[in-house]
């Protein structure tokens, strides 16, 4: 089973700060073995001259996980993550791609080594601007 989760504010100070602009129909859906189900993602974008992205995640997991009855601490599985990035822009039709950032991270995976409590480990990963438009950048906080 694949359970959607959509984070309902998308950025501080937008409009419409309650609103994402990206949905998943349907939200929940179970995907037989061996086999593939198809969802539809939404893009209602609320002002004009922007662009949007967002990482959705499905949550997949075993349906006999679904209830706490029918599984113990031996059996248990825990659910794992399937992240999808979807973007899109609201500019003008005629420019094909509108002003599309060529950016990229040096590495897809950082993967850190073992680690004593108390102690820290480091990696650097490079932010790499291959487009002729200047882009920034923000980690945004949980709040």
């Amino acid at each position: 089973q694949c359970q959607w989760c959509v984070p309902t504010r998308y950025h501080i100070g937008a409009a419409n700060a309650d609103h994402a602009p990206f949905a998943v129909e349907p939200d929940v859906i179970d995907v037989p073995a061996n086999s593939s189900a198809a969802v539809t993602v939404r893009f209602e974008p609320w002002v004009d001259g922007s662009y949007y992205a967002q990482e959705l995640e499905c949550y997949a997991y075993y349906k006999p996980m679904r209830t706490f009855r029918l599984v113990s601490e031996a059996n248990f599985t825990p659910p794992w993550a399937l992240p999808l990035v979807v973007t899109g822009h609201t500019f003008d039709s005629s420019l094909s791609e509108g002003f599309v950032p060529k950016a990229r991270f040096s590495q897809h995976k950082v993967t850190f080594p073992a680690v004593h409590k108390g102690d820290a480990a480091h990696q650097t990963v490079a932010l790499i601007n291959e487009g002729d438009t200047p882009i920034a950048f923000a980690f945004a906080h949980d709040s």
